[in-house]
């Protein structure tokens, strides 16, 4: 079980760099990857032992900070296409006004 943890944890690692980095294909990729690898720890019948349970709940805590950087940062991007959008509704207005 220990190797699996540290597994995910290296994955999350890398999924937390890939976003920081805002490389979406190996987010996702790595999303993936994690997701599969929670799912056969939660599905397997081995027990789960008390050191275990706070390495999970560790993981826990950086995969929820990570969505909520990923939601402040979906804001931001949303923010800013939107002034973008804006600012050329105005230049086409300037330009059909000259």
């Amino acid at each position: 079980m220990q190797a699996r943890l540290e597994q995910i944890e290296s994955t999350l690692s890398q999924l937390e760099k890939h976003v920081g980095e805002l490389e979406i294909k190996e987010s996702n990729s790595q999303l993936q990857k994690l997701l599969s690898d929670l799912k056969t720890i939660f599905s397997s019948e081995e027990s789960i032992s008390d050191s275990d349970k706070d390495a999970l709940h560790t993981i826990n805590s950086r995969i929820i900070t990570l969505c909520n950087d990923l939601a402040e940062l979906k804001e931001q991007k949303k923010r800013e296409l939107s002034t973008i959008v804006k600012n050329k509704k105005k230049v086409g207005m300037y330009n059909q006004l000259k």
